[in-house]
């Protein structure tokens, strides 16, 4: 195992209710993010697009402006939450609210972790509120607007993307050792006795979880909870076999256990 049992298991459970909160929005952020009408393959294009212009964006920013990382970061968090003031109140003034809200939060709170590892451990805590919570709205926002089959044809797509990210070309690694450097911690991150160290799950890991359990909520609610049970249990199953100081892609085991939910599934469980 990579980490102790108690750091593992916050981490889980960390991840768990990420997950609940995510499928818990499914139905209520079915009609925002993406505005106007759109078919499943252009959305699915759109999730993939978004994926290799954000790696060679974050690659740019990391490279060359480190100073405005922190600036990126929060913004893009901002602009998840404002989409659940959207989908809740349509307000133009309370959208614009929680974005400066949630942006100032962030950013202050990051501030402060820079500060010390005391203060990372202390803060931390806050930093996941915001970066777990924005992730599970962006995942709700795009499940009710793809098929089944297509959210699982990207699942397949992105771990293969995932593998060769972590294991050949290693740039994932390169940004997660960038991001922790600076304290933005770009997922779940729980921090470790040593200091500046802490345990990581990756904030897409999470939102593809969602992504995927969360466009079965057209065939069953049943079907929604099993999907994301087999994609979490595959988690489980990754932290077990993990080693210390060795880097390893989620997405694989994420796509694995979606396999398993849809064998159960064919065979008409939770239907």
């Amino acid at each position: 195992m990579k980490h102790n049992l108690l750091t593992t298991m916050k981490l889980l459970v960390g991840t768990a209710i990420a997950i609940a909160v995510g499928l818990l929005l499914v139905p209520v952020m079915g009609t925002t993010v993406v505005p106007g009408m759109m078919s499943g393959w252009q959305m699915a294009v759109v999730i993939a697009a978004a994926i290799a212009i954000g790696t060679l964006l974050w690659f740019a920013i990391l490279k060359f402006a480190k100073g405005y990382t922190l600036a990126f970061f929060a913004a893009a968090i901002a602009l998840l939450w404002s989409d659940l003031a959207r989908a809740i109140w349509k307000d133009v003034l309370t959208i614009i609210g929680v974005f400066l809200v949630m942006y100032a939060g962030y950013y202050l709170c990051v501030q402060v972790m820079q500060e010390s590892w005391v203060q990372t451990r202390r803060w931390m805590w806050l930093s996941n509120y915001f970066v777990v919570g924005a992730i599970a709205i962006a995942g709700a926002s795009f499940a009710n607007r793809l098929a089944p089959w297509m959210a699982i044809v990207l699942l397949g797509v992105v771990a293969v993307y995932d593998a060769i990210a972590v294991w050949k070309t290693k740039h994932m690694q390169a940004f997660a050792k960038l991001f922790m450097a600076q304290k933005i911690i770009p997922g779940l991150g729980i921090p470790k006795e040593k200091e500046d160290s802490w345990a990581l799950l990756g904030g897409g890991d999470i939102f593809f979880i969602v992504l995927t359990a969360g466009t079965f909520v057209k065939t069953s609610i049943g079907a929604v909870w099993i999907s994301a049970a087999c994609m979490f249990a595959a988690l489980v199953v990754l932290f077990a076999i993990s080693r210390k100081k060795r880097f390893y892609p989620a997405i694989p085991f994420i796509f694995a256990g979606q396999v398993v939910a849809l064998l159960l599934l064919l065979c008409g469980v939770g239907i």
